[in-house]
């Protein structure tokens, strides 16, 4: 009997264990995918903590890349006043060649002045001369404006006066018009009724 019992204790103790590895598996099978759920959720929840992070830092480098503070402000004023001083010495370089150019010729003309006074009393002549045909060419081409608009006036105003001539004439032509022959004194009264 005790033996019996023994063996039925070992039996249902290795039934008992076998139920409790099964139960322990299944717990450290859910342990392990809650775990691995978990680490999953973790891994979504700080990629989208970096991806939120990083959208802010590149909004706000965005919203500050034209601020006065992000740039170095004594290499910038470095970097104008030396454009500056480019600028002017280019600039002044400038001005004394055209100075200098501008004496040359000045003395050019000068000296050509000295050499031949004629030609300069024939080149003011010329000048002269070429003005006053100018002035009369305008005052011609004026002439011939006013010349052309007196004969169109003129043209309109005999236009005018012969439509009112043959308007004058049409009407005293109904006016001498003959009285038709009538055959009775009453019709030929009738008639001058009516027309009048």
């Amino acid at each position: 009997d005790d033996v019996g019992w023994l063996l039925k204790y070992r039996v249902l103790s290795a039934h008992a264990q076998e139920e409790s590895m099964k139960i322990l598996n299944t717990q450290f099978a859910k342990r392990d995918a809650k775990k691995g759920a978990l680490q999953r959720e973790r891994q979504i929840h700080s990629l989208r903590l970096a991806a939120s992070q990083r959208d802010r830092e590149e909004r706000w480098s965005r919203k500050l890349q034209r601020s006065p503070f992000a740039v170095d402000l004594v290499a910038e004023n470095q970097r104008i006043d030396e454009e500056n001083r480019v600028r002017d010495h280019v600039e002044q370089r400038r001005q004394r060649l055209a100075a200098k150019r501008s004496r040359e010729i000045h003395d050019f003309i000068f000296k050509q002045a000295a050499t031949h006074p004629s030609e300069i009393h024939q080149l003011r002549t010329e000048k002269r001369l070429l003005l006053e045909n100018e002035r009369q060419l305008k005052a011609s081409r004026d002439v011939e404006r006013h010349n052309a608009r007196t004969a169109q006036i003129l043209q309109e105003r005999r236009q005018q006066q012969l439509q009112q001539q043959k308007e004058r004439q049409q009407k005293e032509q109904e006016k001498e018009e003959p009285l038709p022959q009538a055959i009775h004194v009453g019709n030929i009264e009738d008639w001058r009724i009516r027309t009048s």
